[in-house]
């Protein structure tokens, strides 16, 4: 995980709003959302407006009281249902940025300044990733991404938390050693399932642009490349979640034969899945970063300033 969280910190807080290329980038207009701006938003009320007089005027005024319990109460439950929700989120959201830094990239080709911006001191894989952090970073949609796995992680925090204070009681009452090694093997399980879902969300990130960045070391055409940017990314998520699938369904049995007794093996157990499924992803952007920086002919010294220094201003 070293190499991620040294490219997971260029991209989540980039040091660049100095960054003439940065700044270019990233105040170029969003993806337009449905709705979104002030005649959007007018149109969106009209229609809730004529929506909820059809409900009134069809099912009765009942109805229309009940929908608008509904209504809160599924914003509530999309809310607690955020730690599921959220990674299939980041997979079609990983893959959209991919396909956008990817089309980015080859405009820089087209309009025939990319040539120049690799001239510039932190040299071709620099200026690759410049464009990559600033793409990601055009618009609310990663901050707000990022808030919400952070709300999610809390939620589960606070959950993991009461578990925590439920496996003291019970060590206080002197409940029997096989129910507590239970207790804490559920803990081990939660705690595991966070860090799994904050591990998916940052290499989920870092793979995003990666991906975004090398197809178009291969691929110029501005219909082809964020496409197959799009559908490179995809097939990694997907073909990462499938070895791992494949990983359970080999050793469950095994696993599954492993008891309390063995304490250490029961509750390590969790701790494996977490392991092969980082340990996995991480060997993939190795692989990715690799093959990039040798398409980039960046040599060890540009890579090394690149993730030590977080870039410098042009």
């Amino acid at each position: 995980m070293i190499l991620t969280w040294k490219l997971w910190r260029t991209l989540r807080e980039p040091p660049l709003i100095a960054h003439v290329l940065y700044r270019r980038i990233a105040s170029m207009p969003p993806f337009a959302l449905p709705f979104r701006g002030q005649a959007g938003r007018q149109l969106l009320k009209v229609l809730l407006g004529l929506f909820l007089a059809y409900v009134a005027i069809r099912h009765g005024v009942i109805s229309l009281l009940l929908l608008m319990f509904v209504v809160p109460a599924a914003g509530v439950l999309g809310f607690l249902l955020l730690p599921v929700l959220l990674p299939p989120i980041t997979t079609l959201a990983g893959g959209f940025w991919a396909a956008v830094i990817s089309g980015t990239v080859v405009r820089e080709h087209n309009t025939h300044t990319y040539e120049l911006l690799c001239l510039a001191p932190n040299g071709s894989l620099g200026a690759n990733w410049v464009i990559a952090s600033g793409c990601l970073h055009r618009g609310e949609y990663f901050a707000a991404l990022r808030g919400a796995v952070y709300v999610a992680l809390t939620i589960g925090a606070m959950f993991l938390g009461l578990l925590a204070l439920v496996a003291m009681f019970m060590a206080l009452r002197a409940s029997p050693t096989h129910t507590l090694i239970v207790a804490v093997r559920t803990i081990t399980d939660l705690a595991v399932i966070l860090a799994l879902f904050h591990f998916h969300y940052v290499q989920s990130m870092v793979l995003s642009a990666l991906v975004g960045v090398y197809v178009p070391t291969t691929f110029r055409s501005s219909i082809d490349a964020p496409w197959l940017a799009f559908g490179l990314f995809e097939v990694i998520q997907l073909g990462t979640y499938t070895a791992v699938a494949l990983f359970h369904v080999l050793l469950a049995p095994v696993f599954e034969q492993i008891t309390p007794d063995n304490w250490l093996a029961y509750i390590s157990v969790p701790l494996l899945y977490l392991l092969v499924f980082t340990l996995l992803r991480e060997l993939i952007i190795l692989h990715l970063w690799g093959s990039l920086s040798s398409r980039l002919n960046a040599g060890p010294a540009e890579r090394e300033v690149l993730l030590k220094q977080l870039f410098d201003e042009y």
